[in-house]
C-alpha cells in the first residue's frame, strides 16, 4: 500500500468518525457563508454622495497644496536662472 492510500484511508476513516459524532452532518469551522437577515445593505444612495463630495474637497486642497508648491519652485528656478546670466 502506498504512502497516498494509506491517507486516503485514514481520511476517510476521519470523516466517517466526523460524520458519526454530528449525526450525519459535516462540522463547520467557520468557513461556510452564513446568511444574516436584515441589517444594512451598504450605504444609501444620498452618504455615498456625501462621501464623493467630501473627497473631491480633499483632492482639491491637496491639489491646491501642489500647485503653490510648484509655482514657488518655478519662481526660485527664474530667481536663480536670472542670477546666473
Amino acid at each position: 500500500m502506498t504512502a497516498l492510500e494509506r491517507w486516503k484511508e485514514m481520511a476517510i476513516v476521519e470523516n466517517a468518525r466526523h460524520l458519526e459524532k454530528n449525526d450525519g452532518r459535516t462540522e463547520n469551522y467557520g468557513l461556510g457563508h452564513q446568511n444574516y437577515n436584515g441589517g444594512s445593505h451598504g450605504k444609501s444612495d444620498e452618504k455615498k454622495l456625501e462621501d464623493l463630495d467630501y473627497s473631491i474637497k480633499v483632492i482639491n486642497k491637496e491639489f491646491g497644496k501642489m500647485r503653490d508648491k510648484l509655482t514657488r519652485m518655478k519662481r526660485r528656478r527664474n530667481e536663480l536662472a536670472n542670477k546666473m546670466n
